[in-house]
């Protein structure tokens, strides 16, 4: 299916918009009589994220569905829809999606019903133009579209922050532990860890789910987005604690058990990447099969492994004989 608007999303689009221009400094109208019977329309439906591959700001992440979705959508006229297109740098996403905000807004003073947007729901604007859009235009499925943005965005400066240690493109002051100090560090480490990883299995396995509100009913848009600030806050709290061990200066013996601790928590939190991808193929999945199945499960496993855990013991009797402490 190609990511083009349906001939419903584009009426609405430009009843929307009231047939006029969506740019502030154009509003030209779009719709007038020609020499008969009919009328020229010189407005266009243009997307904000580009619909193809290559296009202006296409976004990747995003589903075709999603794409020709009317919260993607702005009316332009053609002019400045060419325009827009053919600069991408100086008309990013942001500023269109905040051209037909302002547009939307203008017209609705005008009818004498100004559109009231709560302070909440304002939060939604700041994180990601198209979170907001989704509150706005609730398109079908719009929990876990909302979801998945708030994730994509949430996510991606601490996911980002971990592939960078990993890479060791940054760096920080590093903490001597000393060997009378090494065994309450790793204790202390390791009891850390099974906190960390806890609240984030609840988050997606119960809180996200009940956000969505019952079958039937819509979902809590506020609620969702606290859940998903959770999941990011906890996510960057995990890639704090792999600082820490990545930055840790231990004696020459345990420096190897240094080394199969990196990543043992980051690799569980790389996984939060499938849930926004998972969630919008869903969506479309149901919006395209009405009737189909209404439930769909995916499972992401957090867990080390009981052959890792046996390396670590081997390791770390053999680091605390060399070093001459006991190993328990």
């Amino acid at each position: 299916m190609p990511p083009d608007f349906s001939k419903a999303t584009v009426e609405v689009l430009w009843k929307r918009a009231a047939a006029m221009c969506s740019n502030p400094k154009c509003n030209a109208l779009t719709v007038a009589p020609n020499n008969t019977q009919g009328a020229v329309n010189i407005g266009s439906a243009a997307h904000i994220y580009g619909a193809r591959p290559g296009a202006k700001r296409h976004r990747a992440d995003l589903s075709t569905k999603q794409l020709s979705e009317i919260t993607n959508g702005i009316w332009l006229c053609r002019n400045c829809h060419a325009i827009v297109d053919a600069n991408e740098s100086a008309y990013p996403a942001e500023l269109l999606f905040s051209w037909r905000d302002q547009h939307e807004r203008q017209l609705l003073d005008k009818l004498g019903k100004p559109l009231i947007t709560s302070h909440a729901a304002s939060a939604f604007q700041l994180i990601s133009p198209l979170a907001y859009r989704i509150v706005l235009d609730r398109p079908f499925g719009w929990e876990y579209r909302l979801t998945a943005e708030l994730l994509i965005v949430l996510l991606r400066k601490p996911l980002r922050q971990y592939q960078d240690l990993q890479d060791g493109l940054y760096t920080k002051s590093r903490r001597t532990i000393r060997v009378d100090e090494v065994i309450a560090w790793l204790t202390a480490h390791f009891e850390e860890a099974e906190h960390m990883i806890e609240p984030i299995k609840r988050l997606i396995s119960i809180e996200l789910a009940k956000s969505w509100g019952p079958p039937g009913l819509p979902g809590d848009a506020n609620e969702i987005l606290h859940v998903c600030r959770l999941i990011a806050d906890a996510t960057q709290r995990v890639v704090e604690w792999e600082e820490s061990v990545h930055f840790a200066a231990l004696p020459p013996s345990f420096r190897s058990l240094r080394s199969q601790m990196q990543g043992l928590l980051g690799s569980q939190i790389v996984k939060l990447e499938e849930i926004p991808a998972r969630l919008n193929a869903w969506t479309d999945h149901a919006e395209n099969n009405p009737g189909g199945p209404s439930q769909f499960e995916h499972t992401i496993v957090f867990q080390i492994s009981d052959e890792w855990s046996e390396r670590f013991a081997i390791e770390l009797r053999r680091a605390c004989a060399a070093s001459g402490i006991p190993s328990t």
